[in-house]
Order: C-alpha cells, then sequence, then structure tokens
C-alpha cells in the first residue's frame, strides 16, 4: 500500500487546475504533477473533489491556491487597533470590504496578515472566500484523510523566492489572472497589489517600456494570464511549463503559507474554544445578575407577604367585632367600602408580586427578541437607580432604537427606561463601534386602573423595528 503524503498542494488558476503530492522534510515529489482543465461554471468544491480523485491519496496536510479569490490590502489607523481582540478585528476586516467582495458575513470567509504600518496607520493583507464553499472543500477533503485545509490566494506563497536550476533568485511581482501583486524591501514583504484592467493595462506598458523592474528581478507568470510584451527582458518563470511549475509547487509546500493571509480548518479549530469560553463567561455574568436580582425579589416578597398578614389580620378583628358593627351602624357604609378596597389591594398586590418575580426572565426575552444583529449585549449588571444594560453595537442608531422598543414593553412591569451613554470608539470609518448603557430605573408598579387593564390584556408578540420595516417576533 502507498504511503500517505506529508502535504498535497493544489492550485486553481485561470480555467487550469493541478495538484502535486510532497512527502519528508525536503518536500520530495511523490508522483508527477497532475493537471486538469477546469470547465466554464465550475465551483471550487467539484474542482478540488476532481483533483483529489486522481492519483494516489492526498496528503494529511492539504493547501488549497485558487487565484479566483479576493485578495488586496487595507489600512486602518494604528491607534484604535492595539486593544482590539483578534475575533472584533476580523468583524471590523470584513465590515470594511464587504461591499467591495459582494458577499455578506455570515458567507464570508476572512484571513488577514498584518504588514509594515504606514506612517500612522495599520496595514493588512487580506483574503476572502465563500465560507460555504471552503467548509465543503474541508469535509470532502477530511473524508479522505486529510487533518487539515489551508486556503490562500497563490500570490506570495512561495516566500517570494523561486528556485530555478539550483539558483534562488527574488521575485519582485507575481501576474495572476486579473491582479499584479508586488514585493519589495529587506524581507521580501507585499507592497502593492495591481487590480483591474486598465490598471494591469498600464503595468503591462510599464513592464514593456522596462520602467517597471532593475536588473535581475524575477516574474512569476501563473495560468490564466495573457502573454507578455516581447519586449519584456527580466527572468519570467512561466508556471505553464512543468520545471517551473514543479519548482515553485516544491517551494510552495516547504513555506506551507507561512507568509501570506491563510484560512485553516481542521476538525479541532482554536477559534471554536474561545467561542466557548466567552459564551460560557457571559453565561456566568448572566446567572450571578439573576441570583442577585432574585434574592432582592424575594426579600420585597417577603415584606408584601407581611403586610397582607397584617391586613387579613386587621379583616378578622373587624369581623369578630359585630357588636361594635350594631353600635356603628352610621359607618357601616363606610367600613364596608373599606373592605372592598382591602380586598382589591390584596388582589393588586398579588399580581405585583407574580409581576415582579418574573420581570428579569421578561426582560431577558425582550433583548432576545429586540437585538438586530449588529449589537452585542455584554452585561446586565445593578445600577442606582435599578439595573443597566451594557453592550456594544456598529450603528450608532441602533442603541437608542433599542431603548425606544424596550420603553414600552417595561413600563407596565415598573421599570422607566432610558438611553444612559453611548460613546464611539471611532476605529472604523464610520465612527464606531459604539458602548452603550440603557438604564431601567425601577418606578413599582403603575396606577391601579394601568395594572389591571395589563393583568388583563392577552399575552402578545413584541415587534422589531428595522430600518422602517416592522417585523414580528
Amino acid at each position: 500500500m502507498a504511503r500517505r503524503p506529508s502535504v498535497t498542494v493544489i492550485l486553481c488558476s485561470g480555467r487550469t487546475a493541478c495538484r502535486a503530492d510532497f512527502a519528508g522534510g525536503d518536500a520530495a515529489l511523490v508522483s508527477p504533477v497532475v493537471k486538469i482543465d477546469i470547465q466554464p461554471g465550475s465551483e471550487l468544491p467539484s474542482v478540488v473533489s476532481a483533483l483529489a480523485h486522481r492519483g494516489e491519496k492526498i496528503g494529511t496536510r492539504v493547501l488549497v491556491l485558487t487565484a479566483e479569490a479576493w485578495t488586496h490590502m487595507v489600512r486602518f489607523p494604528a491607534a484604535g487597533l492595539r486593544a482590539l481582540p483578534d475575533d472584533e478585528l476580523t468583524q471590523a476586516l470584513k465590515y470594511e470590504v464587504e461591499s467591495l467582495t459582494g458577499l455578506g458575513d455570515e458567507a464570508m470567509a476572512l484571513a488577514h496578515r498584518r504588514l509594515a504600518d504606514v506612517g500612522n496607520d495599520a496595514q493588512f493583507w487580506i483574503s476572502v472566500w465563500s465560507e460555504a464553499q471552503c467548509r465543503e472543500v474541508f469535509e470532502a477533503l477530511a473524508q479522505q484523510g486529510a487533518r487539515s485545509v489551508a486556503f490562500a490566494h497563490p500570490a506570495g506563497t512561495a516566500n517570494s523566492q523561486t528556485i530555478s536550476d539550483g539558483v534562488i533568485g527574488q521575485v519582485h511581482a507575481e501576474y495572476w489572472p486579473n491582479l499584479v501583486a508586488e514585493f519589495g524591501g529587506a524581507d521580501h514583504q507585499l507592497t502593492a497589489i495591481t487590480q483591474g484592467p486598465s490598471a494591469l493595462q498600464k503595468w503591462r506598458e510599464n513592464l514593456a517600456s522596462g520602467s517597471f523592474f532593475t536588473g535581475g528581478a524575477t516574474l512569476v507568470r501563473g495560468f490564466g494570464t495573457e502573454a507578455l510584451p516581447s519586449e519584456v527582458e527580466i527572468c519570467v518563470q512561466n508556471l505553464s511549463q512543468d520545471d517551473a511549475l514543479e519548482n515553485w509547487l516544491r517551494n510552495v509546500a516547504r513555506q506551507n503559507l507561512d507568509n501570506c493571509p491563510r484560512l485553516v480548518l481542521s476538525p479541532h479549530r482554536p477559534a471554536q474554544f474561545s467561542r466557548l469560553l466567552v459564551a460560557g463567561l457571559a453565561l456566568i455574568v448572566a446567572l450571578t445578575a439573576t441570583v442577585w436580582h432574585g434574592r432582592w425579589l424575594r426579600q420585597r416578597g417577603e415584606r408584601i407577604e407581611n403586610e397582607i398578614a397584617t391586613v387579613q389580620q386587621l379583616i378578622t378583628r373587624q369581623e369578630n367585632d359585630d357588636a361594635e358593627l350594631l353600635r356603628l351602624a352610621g359607618e357601616t357604609e363606610q367600613l364596608s367600602g373599606q373592605l372592598e378596597s382591602t380586598g382589591q389591594q390584596l388582589v393588586l398586590l398579588q399580581f405585583f408580586l407574580d409581576q415582579q418575580v418574573g420581570r428579569l426572565g421578561k426582560l431577558l426575552v425582550w433583548l432576545l427578541e429586540l437585538r438586530t444583529e449588529d449589537v452585542l449585549i455584554r452585561e446586565l449588571k445593578p445600577h442606582e437607580r435599578g439595573m443597566s444594560i451594557v453592550g456594544l453595537s456598529l450603528n450608532s442608531e441602533s442603541a437608542p432604537q433599542l431603548a425606544n422598543q424596550l420603553r414600552d414593553a417595561a413600563q407596565p412591569f415598573g421599570w422607566r427606561v432610558s438611553l444612559g451613554a453611548q460613546i464611539g470608539a471611532k476605529t472604523l470609518v464610520s465612527g464606531g463601534p459604539w458602548e452603550f448603557e440603557i438604564i431601567l430605573e425601577d418606578v413599582g408598579h403603575k396606577s391601579t386602573a394601568g395594572v389591571i387593564s395589563e393583568a388583563n390584556r392577552p399575552e402578545g408578540r413584541l415587534t422589531r423595528d428595522n430600518g422602517g420595516a416592522t417585523h414580528a417576533r
């Protein structure tokens, strides 16, 4: 039985895809490179599946390089990123490139690599894929024995070096369908990405004039690119040639995508643990707040029960004093009215007690139903006037909208809702994200008529207002 390779490299560029299997630390080629044509309209999962079934077993690690991935450079103010966690940074980068890629937040798989800062700006190299396609590719390869699958754009994956006839030369640019990636500096990092028909045409004109490169430069030309001008005199590594392709794929296998944005999927992803940890901490905070508020409600309920017992003793004493009632016949009507009022107060007190016990549970349900996708509820905590909701939003209008929708729902339960504060971090171009605090002031239950009306009202469902459209929850 043939031994499984240690790494398999799959390259999809233009209308051509290839697969190479390597073994050992020196990345020795196990079998000849396999090439197939990509049919028009074919998607990445079908192309990768076709290559995976050609030849022997795939490697335990698979590197999937696709020139169709969206890749570019993005800048952010460096000051606002110093204390930003990695997951929030990824979310901010998704928000920044969402309009450029045509993929929504949930449908986007994003990888980034931070480059050298430019002045006061942090510079990132970003690559984007379809989350669903990456998952489909990973699941198909995992069934064939792959333990991890890494996705990347092919630009820069060979560590900006080529090996030709045993001589290592520096790569100054890589020419792939629809883009040119340029490299420079002492560490030969990415310096520019040129995209678009007009920009590529100007790059080709500069290449033909000889003003683009100095002596000793090397250009990697991938599958599916237009022929270079005949006047070009620099060293061109054309991956359409078998020897050049084999050397380039071997160098990719050695580098393991260490110098470019890469998305790694494996059965045990570290990100899953961090998400579970955050969810667990949030649950602990919510349970702590619930226990504290429940204790306060129990104490208040005991005081109400004591008051009810006192009223009941007065009623019993009044009923036993028949002789006194006969002598005070003139006051009978007044005492009867007081008894009726006392009975009504007992009903109201019992309703208020039931209302207080379930009040925090209702608040959690309201937040679940009214919260929009760009709002994160961080904690519920005590406040000098009652309690407060602390959270984070990507939109400056989301927190005021949530407070307005909570106001009507919370009023019958003895809360006056107001937006305490909203502060923009100014790390995004829109001025966000915004930290906010919504205050629920404890003002007690409503008037007698209001409480009776609230008690008799049938159960309804909250609605959430989203951009002018109201949706039933």
